[in-house]
């Protein structure tokens, strides 16, 4: 009888460990989890995305509402509103034998590792999403810097002054006249080169001081400018160039990255930083998600980390003595936000608040820099019922600001202005579709200085130009793109064309040949409207206004009107 007893036994334990087994087959494991809400252990039982089950969590609205605060982070392991149960239920590889959280578990039962360092292993080794990594969804906590703040910062020879000073804060830019090839942004580089495109621009566009300048800034002002490739790696290391009288030998050396470009876990994210001519900083920093908010600030792949933040600051008070900065421009990603009526939905009075909001809060910013949607590939085809009201829409929300500058919901923000790329895309497109033939040139009306400002009629015939000539072309995923040919083109083409010879301004129907004279025009008005926001003593001798300032500035930079250069520096 005793034999048999202990047969038994052992036969229920063999049944049990089959049991395991089937259940770890089949994609069934019981593991702990802690959340922010939930106030104690939960048992959850994660089912595998390849069988038709459903998750059946203790306190489903607990779960999916939790938010993790940064003291019991290390046990949550992610964003539970980015990185939860729901969202991981996703095939996998065939060859990953676990899920997220079974991984997890795995690594923590059996080599006794940190969850914390688990989650990490497990999203570089590819069972988890990027949202998941630790440093990519943590709360963003202001924490104390480790290294003593420095007054002066000298790297590769250049020497500037930190900004913690008395001085006054100030921006300066001068103009003067360059052939192409003046700015050298990496696009420039690798997507832009001369060899493909015509030696010279049409003749609505290569007048003297039309897309013949340069751009040089002297400031001490901390500067960030945020955005996706065009407005990181394009307007943003051109104010880089711009900034450093254009040392493009040296930029190289002198830029310090922060987070570096196609790093893990943030394949999309850049930040960098530069001294300035004047003793400020010029600072980048690519995201390629949505506009500064709350919800981006979860979707770090794409967006904005606390670890990016923390970095940016712990450089900024140990060359500057302030971990703040003064300025920051918002490129708004209209390329990644989808096509025209998504852009148009995403830009938002609301949206434009919170991001301002959030570049007070995070970024310390006194002042926020706001440019127009720019005319491309995804927003070309309704001019008056799109493209028109949303450039007026973030004008409204500037005016709206200066209305109501003085309350406390700003987060320390001074003042908001908008730099008017919209005009700046839309003018060079209307030239090379007058030089192509493609439209009629109309009369317009003749301003003072001799430049033909648009009317509707004409904004009526730029639209059947756009509307009715197009390069057909497939993106990465087969899609068939329409690219207007007045944006893209140096060149008319037949009916149903795949490919054109590309013009002078245009990379790709996105980006900008910044060194081809656009890049001079930008950063000239990008400085100008800075300076509205810190004007100079001889600025505000007379009847000065920051909403005058900033109309002054893009009438005089953001179109393709030609330049006097004589006498100017400002």
């Amino acid at each position: 009888m005793r034999s048999k007893a202990v047969y038994l036994i052992l036969f229920c334990i063999s049944a049990l460990a089959l049991l395991n087994l089937y259940q770890a087959r089949n994609g069934i494991a019981t593991v702990k989890s802690t959340f922010a809400a939930s106030g104690g252990n939960d048992t959850v039982h994660v089912v595998r995305a390849d069988i038709d089950a459903t998750p059946t969590p203790t306190n489903e609205t607990t779960i999916k509402n939790a938010y993790p605060s940064s003291e019991n982070f290390m046990d949550s392991c992610g964003c539970p509103n980015s990185c939860n149960f729901w969202n991981l239920m996703v095939k996998k590889n065939r060859s990953m034998a676990f899920l997220c959280e079974e991984r997890i578990h795995f690594l923590t039962n059996r080599y006794k590792l940190d969850r914390l360092v688990a989650c990490t292993s497990s999203v570089d080794a590819g069972y988890c999403t990027l949202s998941c990594h630790p440093e990519v969804c943590a709360p963003f906590t202001r924490e104390p810097f480790h290294v003593p703040a420095s007054s002066v910062y000298v790297k590769n020879n250049i020497r500037t002054e930190g900004t913690n000073n008395t001085n006054t804060q100030m921006i300066h830019y001068v103009l003067d006249a360059r052939t192409e090839g003046q700015y050298h942004t990496s696009y420039d580089r690798n997507q832009c080169p001369d060899n493909e495109r015509p030696d010279s621009f049409p003749s609505t566009l290569s007048q003297p001081g039309q897309l013949d300048i340069a751009t040089h800034v002297t400031t001490n002002l901390k500067i960030l400018v945020m955005g996706d490739s065009v407005g990181a790696h394009q307007i943003g290391q051109n104010f880089m160039e711009a900034t450093t009288f254009n040392m493009t030998q040296t930029m190289k050396e002198a830029i310090t990255h922060i987070v570096a470009p196609d790093s893990m876990p943030y394949p999309n994210n850049h930040v960098s930083a530069i001294p300035t001519n004047g003793g400020g900083t010029a600072m980048v920093y690519r995201a390629n998600g949505a506009m500064l908010s709350r919800k981006l600030l979860r979707d770090a792949p794409l967006g904005v980390s606390a670890h990016h933040v923390r970095g940016l600051q712990q450089h900024l008070h140990i060359t500057t003595g302030s971990s703040s900065i003064d300025a920051m421009v918002l490129v708004s990603p209209a390329g990644w936000m989808g096509m025209e009526q998504k852009i148009s939905d995403a830009i938002t009075q609301e949206t434009l608040a919170e991001s301002v909001r959030w570049a007070g809060e995070i970024f310390g910013a006194k002042t926020v820099v706001i440019p127009t949607i720019m005319l491309s590939n995804n927003m070309f085809k309704d001019l008056q019922g799109i493209f028109f009201p949303m450039r007026k829409r973030i004008y409204e929300f500037a005016k709206y600001f200066r209305s109501n500058v003085n309350s406390s919901s700003w987060r320390g923000v001074e003042q908001v202005v908008v730099l008017d790329l919209a005009s700046l895309s839309l003018e060079l497109v209307r030239a090379n579709a007058q030089a192509l033939g493609l439209m009629k040139e109309d009369d317009g009306n003749v301003n003072s200085n001799g430049n033909k400002d648009r009317n509707q009629h004409d904004m009526d015939a730029l639209q059947e130009a756009l509307l009715a000539h197009t390069v057909l072309v497939k993106n990465k995923k087969g899609d068939n793109i329409q690219k207007p040919v007045a944006l893209v083109c140096s060149e008319t083409i037949s009916a149903n064309a795949t490919t054109c010879t590309p013009n002078r301004f245009s990379v790709d129907g996105m980006h900008w040949c910044m060194k081809n004279g656009v890049g001079g025009r930008i950063q000239a008005g990008l400085a100008c409207i800075l300076s509205c926001a810190y004007p100079s003593l001889k600025q505000v001798a007379g009847d000065f206004s920051v909403t005058d300032c900033e109309t002054n500035c893009n009438n005089r930079f953001m179109n393709v009107h030609v330049l006097n250069l004589t006498g100017s520096a400002y």
